[in-house]
């Protein structure tokens, strides 16, 4: 049933998306093109500067639709007129929830893949390559041979917990569009205010938690290796998205499963 729903949450999203992932990589490749036309003409100059507001507020759309929609598509379907439908469903909460959460997170991570190939394809062939040569492997050795340290492997841990932090990102704003649903009035606004107190009591327990860590480790940290600083790291950020997305999932499951108050 997951899989369906998820397959459903694609199909009803997709529509709106799809199109601006292909227009951004023709848009990067136009400007591309123009940009390695010689020439002064004026009209290739205008040609050039539209091309280019054009891809810059493409991109900048490609940023913000997936959160936009994710958001469209919680209210919407949980929490709107779609949710009288989804709630009598023989199915669990959490269902509903993760479903949801793939799918935004797979639309997030889409956007980011499209900007990245746009950016490759604005800088050129030459650039990359000159990137690549020069500077990268030299520093993907240097990081081998001084620091003990695969960057390869570097970059999977760096990518879960990226992952990890797309997802606590998107419960956050779940249970908050969840709390703020509990108020019988001015539910955009205390989805707001509730975004914003939780914002906030991240920022506290997080503050709280460095300062109590650098207290309790200090005469050790110091003694660590660059490899053994970097696993302490990258392993406090693995548990700190683990913490605050479970938390924001069991908020959101619990007001949608008990406390539900659909319009």
């Amino acid at each position: 049933m997951l899989g369906k729903l998820i397959k459903y949450e694609t199909k009803a999203s997709m529509r709106m998306i799809l199109p601006l992932y292909a227009i951004l990589p023709v848009l990067a490749l136009l400007t591309r093109l123009l940009v390695e036309i010689n020439g002064d003409n004026v009209f290739l100059g205008i040609f050039r500067v539209v091309s280019g507001l054009a891809y810059g507020l493409s991109m900048g759309a490609i940023i913000v639709l997936p959160v936009i929609l994710m958001i469209q598509r919680f209210y919407k379907s949980l929490l709107g007129d779609e949710g009288y439908l989804m709630h009598t469903l023989p199915l669990k909460t959490w269902k509903n929830i993760v479903s949801k959460l793939l799918v935004s997170l797979m639309w997030i991570l889409g956007a980011g893949i499209v900007v990245v190939l746009s950016v490759l394809i604005v800088a050129g062939a030459e650039k990359i390559r000159d990137f690549f040569v020069g500077d990268f492997f030299g520093f993907v050795e240097d990081l081998k041979n001084n620091y003990g340290l695969n960057f390869w492997w570097m970059t999977v841990q760096c990518v879960i917990v990226g992952l990890l932090w797309g997802m606590s990102s998107i419960l956050m704003v779940y249970a908050s569009v969840s709390i703020g649903h509990l108020s019988s009035k001015h539910r955009f606004i205390s989805s707001v205010g509730a975004y914003i107190g939780l914002n906030a009591a991240i920022q506290m327990i997080s503050a709280s938690v460095i300062a109590f860590g650098g207290f309790l480790f200090e005469d050790w940290l110091p003694e660590l290796s660059v490899k053994g600083v970097w696993i302490f790291v990258i392993s406090a950020l693995l548990l700190y998205q683990l913490v605050f997305g479970t938390v924001f999932f069991v908020i959101t499951n619990g007001i949608l499963g008990k406390r539900l108050n659909l319009e």
